[in-house]
């Protein structure tokens, strides 16, 4: 039996058929007191990473490098990948995988250097861990900033659905 294969407006009629995913990405900034950078935007309540949805191209470090220039106006270089966070559907937010890689320490030079995105951002804030869960998105968001953390701590990569490990998702449905 011959192998189907698609070209042209085939491949694409085919591709339009396919179960789609959103994806965004984010960096994790720390400073010298063990405090994490978190932006507030016009739009959203809760705080959140410096970070965004993939543009068409993207890879999830370009992805998050360009988020961070365009929300930060630093171009850096990113470390690691520290979370990979499958998010399910639900009655507000469509299906999506976030990626949040490590930013690395940031010293006063540097945070002084950041020059907010006047469209977007409304402020930046530097966090102790143990503030982040009352500050972010109630749903997997806290959960997600806090596994990066302890990744980039303890030198691993993680798995996450909806915030937490992979063996403990269903567990908290």
């Amino acid at each position: 039996m011959e192998q189907q294969r698609f070209y042209g407006p085939d491949l694409y009629a085919f591709l339009d058929r396919q179960h789609k995913v959103l994806a965004a990405a984010a960096a994790l900034f720390r400073d010298e007191h063990g405090q994490f950078l978190l932006l507030k935007t016009w739009y959203r309540d809760s705080l959140v990473l410096p970070g965004g949805m993939f543009e068409p191209g993207d890879s999830p470090r370009r992805a998050a490098k360009r988020e961070v220039l365009e929300e930060l106006g630093l171009d850096i270089t990113l470390g690691r990948l520290l979370v990979v966070d499958h998010r399910s559907a639900s009655i507000d937010t469509p299906e999506s995988l976030q990626f949040i890689f490590d930013g690395g320490l940031w010293m006063a030079a540097q945070q002084e250097a950041m020059v907010l995105q006047a469209e977007e951002i409304v402020s930046a804030h530097w966090v102790s861990p143990a503030e982040i869960p009352t500050l972010v998105d109630p749903g997997s968001s806290g959960h997600r900033i806090l596994q990066a953390i302890e990744a980039s701590a303890d030198g691993s990569t993680r798995y996450l659905e909806d915030g937490f490990l992979g063996d403990q998702a269903t567990a908290h449905w």
